[in-house]
């Protein structure tokens, strides 16, 4: 169900990275903000090891969490890039 007007798009995000960090055993979230209700990119499968103040984009449709929260998933090789 699409709930915003970002949420459902297919769309290309960069952006310099804020925190990396892992969410639960399995999870990674990389989030460009300090504010917790922030788009961010989310692996469930894949560990990037990528660090604050690197910029990183992606490619792919913008999902919303529980709290609506707008995130694309990253999981795959090749499914997040370094900025050009």
């Amino acid at each position: 169900m699409c709930t915003s007007k970002v949420i459902c798009q297919t769309l290309c995000v960069y952006g310099t990275i804020y925190r990396n960090s892992r969410v639960g055993e399995n999870a990674q979230h990389i989030k460009f903000s300090e504010d917790p209700n922030t788009f961010f990119f989310a692996s469930g499968t894949d560990y990037y090891n990528v660090k604050s103040g690197e910029c990183v984009m992606a490619e792919g449709e913008v999902l919303g969490n529980t709290y609506n929260i707008p995130y694309i998933k990253v999981d795959g090789e090749g499914e997040l890039y370094p900025c050009p």
